[in-house]
């Protein structure tokens, strides 16, 4: 205000004249002012590592450096470095900063800290002294311990053949171009360096792929260990025929495995891969490792030990978008978990699982061109996403029929289930000669059949259909699933079978004309209901029904060409749709005759009903020698009587009869001329009953 700005001027002559004003708040703490809070500071930092040796990046930490009575803190650091040295903080106003003990001699550092015009300052010194230089090379037959107070340099390929090699934390092992350090005959690494005092491996250049790495060739010694230990600068070229470049590498082929707990350490900068876990070797524990800036990938295994990887480590920040861990597809036959990790599985080739195999939600497995998983006889799959973490299996690829899919072989464990999971852009082939392509195929021919719960999850962008089920194969359940943008059906099933889908998934958004789901017909059992879907069912072949069969108003069903519904002796038909919802029987084409129609042959239940149905385009052949064609027939010869209450229905466009009683069977009195039934266009008489 004007007024405030004139009584400051005024404030400030009154000060040289020796006189104060107050009252007047311009922003300014006031030390005077009892109300103010007193601001009150303190500096404080640590250093790691804490006796940093020639060439180490020193980090300072001033965030323990406490402030009250003000909103936050201003550093200041200062470095002395002895002279030569030519070391400069990273960031001299940060709370943390870092700089390279380039030098033998003192290293000074203070920190200022302030706020609300307080200040303090703390300092530290500590000496820095030029490490003795050891040469290795050859083969160390003995039990053998590394020191920090000594620099490592490996000249020539170093093998450890007996004994034990133990490293000291703090300690550097730098490697010469193109050397590398191996472990056999069970021999056994113990590299347990500490947050302070890390154990570094790295080049005498920092250059990825400078040295070839470190291998664990045959050793699965459970004393093996790596904790707090960085490894760099690796990964020139395979260490062996079978494996391929990396930092790390645990076993090779020929049964030489190997095992070693690996825990909070850094695999960088390689090459190749950071670590190449090969098939039978095994991480006896991992946790908080950081697999980061290396050239191929940041992790390698095959499908037998990808489950020894954990979601606490992290494997980001790769070169040239190489975030995923590479995954070569064999085995899987131990009871395992496969964790979600933050990138995504790289599936090369097809993994068979024959154990009980659980997936963790969020986990993400990017499929190779024709790769494939496959759960064979025996096995169990529990994939449970959740809505904020589904689970995917998708092509590396973003395109239809990239990859083979899943296929549950042969296994039918009420344990079998699917909930948040996403499968898309699979359907390359079908995997066997009685399936089709799809990206889940239950199933197959002589006997071999599965069964799976799949709820709330996604299946699109097939080359062939969604998910196939061979006839046999079940939905154990299915609720609230979305079947769209697959190139030949949302999903194909047995008629057996179409009584598991639910109204509540989603069918549409499939290739042109191509939004129904395909049934194959065979004989549907038991007390069963199909629901009304958003699609159509497509009815191929002959479907026989010898069940108590309800069927939900709304649904559809459209018949390929001959096709039929037969009701056999025994099955009840409950066909009850309302005048907004009518039941529609009806051709794949819209054609008089181009499917045969309903035949309830042999059953006299006094519960079977048909109101608000349409049945049309029908008629095209007699169901037997007794009867005539017709969109619907009841009964035959030999005493194969049935009963029907049809009522509100519609029979239409039949090649010939629209309905057909035969003798001896029964049907609702005023059926041809009333009971709300209407029959028009059909070829032959519209309706026909003793």
């Amino acid at each position: 205000m004007a007024y405030c700005s004139a009584r400051n001027i005024l404030t400030s002559l009154l000060l040289i004249a020796g006189v104060a004003l107050v009252g007047c708040d311009d922003g300014v703490l006031d030390a005077n002012d009892p109300d103010q809070p007193t601001v009150e500071v303190s500096a404080s930092f640590s250093v790691n590592p804490s006796s940093p040796q020639m060439g180490d990046q020193v980090t300072l930490d001033g965030t323990s450096s406490t402030v009250s009575g003000a909103p936050g803190l201003s550093y200041a650091w200062t470095l002395t470095s002895p002279s030569g040295s030519s070391s400069t903080l990273q960031d001299a106003e940060s709370s943390v900063t870092t700089f390279t003990a380039d030098t033998e001699g003192s290293y000074d550092i203070s920190l200022v800290v302030s706020a609300g015009g307080a200040t303090d300052r703390t300092t530290r010194g500590f000496d820095v002294v030029a490490l003795d230089v050891v040469e290795l090379s050859g083969t160390i037959t003995e039990n053998t311990t590394l020191t920090a107070t000594t620099l490592y340099r490996v000249v020539g390929n170093v093998r450890v053949s007996s004994g034990t090699l133990t490293i000291e934390p703090g300690t550097v092992i730098e490697f010469e171009e193109g050397t590398l350090l191996r472990f056999d005959n069970g021999t056994v690494i113990v590299a347990d360096g500490t947050a302070a005092e890390p154990i570094l491996f790295t080049g005498t250049q920092q250059t990825p792929g400078w040295w070839q790495g470190i291998w664990l060739e045959d050793t699965q010694n459970p004393n093996n260990m790596m904790d707090h230990v960085t490894i760099e600068y690796g990964g020139s070229e395979t260490m062996h025929s079978s494996a391929a470049p990396a930092n790390l590498l645990l076993g090779r082929n020929l049964g030489r495995e190997s095992s070693l707990a690996l825990t909070n350490s850094t695999l960088r900068h390689s090459g190749g891969w950071g670590l190449l876990l090969f098939s039978g070797s095994d991480l006896l524990s991992a946790g908080n490792n950081t697999y980061t800036q290396n050239a191929t990938a940041p992790a390698g295994v095959f499908s037998d030990n990808l489950h020894y990887l954990d979601s606490s480590s992290t494997f980001t920040g790769n070169l040239n978008g190489n975030d995923f861990v590479t995954v070569s597809g064999n085995s899987v036959t131990a009871d395992v978990t496969w964790p979600a990790l933050d990138v995504p599985f790289d599936m090369a080739f097809q993994t068979d699982v024959h154990s009980n195999l659980a997936i963790a939600a969020g986990a993400q497995f990017a499929f190779r061109f024709e790769a494939g998983l496959v759960f064979r006889e025996g096995s169990v799959i529990r994939a449970q996403g959740t809505a904020d973490a589904p689970i995917v299996f998708t092509g590396m690829e973003q395109t239809p029929g990239w990859w083979q899919g899943i296929w549950l072989e042969d296994t039918s464990n009420p344990n079998n289930v699917m909930d948040h999971v996403v499968v898309e852009y699979g359907g390359r082939s079908a995997f066997h000669s009685s399936t089709q392509p799809a990206n889940l195929t239950f199933g197959r021919n002589l006997g071999r059949i599965s069964s799976l719960a799949i709820t709330n999850s996604t299946f699109r962008h097939s080359s062939g259909t969604g998910v196939y089920v061979y006839a046999g194969s079940s939905l154990a359940g299915s609720q609230d699933n979305t079947f769209t943008q697959n190139e030949t059906s949302p999903i194909e099933l047995s008629a057996s079978e179409i009584h598991q889908l639910d109204g509540g998934s989603s069918f549409t958004g499939n290739a042109e004309g191509n939004d129904f789901v395909s049934v194959a017909g065979n004989t549907a059992a038991g007390t069963v209901s199909w629901q009304a879907l958003d699609v159509p069912y497509r009815m191929d072949n002959r479907t026989s029904v010898e069940a108590d069969l309800t069927i939900a108003p709304g649904a559809t069903f459209a018949f390929a060409l001959d096709a039929s519904l037969v009701f056999r002796a025994g099955s009840v038909i409950r066909a009850q749709g309302t005048a907004a919802n009518p039941i529609v029987f009806t051709g794949a084409e819209s054609t008089k005759g181009w499917w045969q129609g309903i035949w309830l042959e042999d059953t006299s239940n006094p519960n079977n009903t048909m109101a608000n149905v349409v049945i049309a385009y029908g008629g095209r052949s007699a169901f037997h020698g007794s009867v005539e064609p017709a969109n619907l027939a009841l009964g035959r010869s030999l005493g194969r009587e049935s009963s029907l209450n049809l009522t509100d229905s519609t029979l239409r466009d039949s090649a010939d009869h629209g309905l057909f009683v035969h003798s001896g069977s029964n049907i609702n009195g005023d059926v041809c001329n009333g009971d709300g039934n209407t029959f028009n266009a059909n070829d032959g008489p519209n309706c026909v009953h003793p």
